[in-house]
């Protein structure tokens, strides 16, 4: 749901109270979530199964691992090895499909899942992706906005603006050694990754910046 106002400077402003879940899809990650649970199934035979079935292709594999198996010249006993693993991970398995694909390694992933819970993760993400990279050590902001962006959340969010500014306040600290910087600065920096001017000045006047 969004509210829309207007802002004596700055014009029409949008508030986003909450967001529409949009689904999972992203083979790249697919493929990768594949080969890292997988005994016996390598990068590049997880990326021929994802390139047959497309977004169906974990599904073939846990329901239908026989038909994988002779179509793709795939050793039956490893296709039934994946039907069974691919069961017991199906909780989690699009949490680690996104993720997977958002480039964040396997081991990360399982420590998120294991530290917030399938569940709690997944709410998190659709509240608010951009704060794993303010809770998360080794989850920058590019991250957490690749996040976003496969999650179909408004690029113009203040949620957005608000962690840009703390990252990159934090990254000009880190590479100049100040703890002020001109407000331009930051603008600047941000809107070379992408960030809109408009969304980091609303960030800054609601910092009181």
């Amino acid at each position: 749901n969004v509210t829309e106002s207007s802002h004596p400077t700055f014009g029409p402003q949008k508030k986003y109270t909450s967001y529409e879940w949009l689904g999972w899809s992203d083979l790249r990650g697919m493929a990768r979530h594949l080969a890292d649970l997988c005994d016996g199934i390598g990068p590049k035979t997880a990326e021929r199964i994802v390139a047959e079935y497309g977004e169906q292709a974990l599904d073939m594999l846990r329901d239908q691992p026989n038909v994988v198996a002779e179509k793709l010249g795939i050793r039956l006993e490893v296709a039934g090895l994946a039907a069974s693993v691919l069961a017991k991970d199906k909780e989690s398995e699009n949490l680690r499909v996104l993720l997977r694909g958002a480039g964040i390694g396997m081991n990360r992933v399982s420590n998120l899942i294991a530290i917030y819970g399938g569940d709690g993760l997944a709410k998190r993400l659709q509240a608010n992706p951009w704060l794993l990279a303010d809770e998360v050590d080794g989850i920058g902001f590019t991250t957490a906005d690749q996040l976003a962006m496969r999650l179909k959340h408004p690029m113009d969010s203040p949620l957005r603006g608000r962690s840009a500014l703390r990252h990159f306040c934090n990254q000009l600290s880190t590479m100049q050694g100040h703890v002020w910087h001109p407000a331009p600065e930051v603008v600047d920096a941000a809107a070379e990754a992408g960030v809109p001017r408009s969304v980091m000045d609303a960030a800054l006047i609601e910092a009181g910046a």
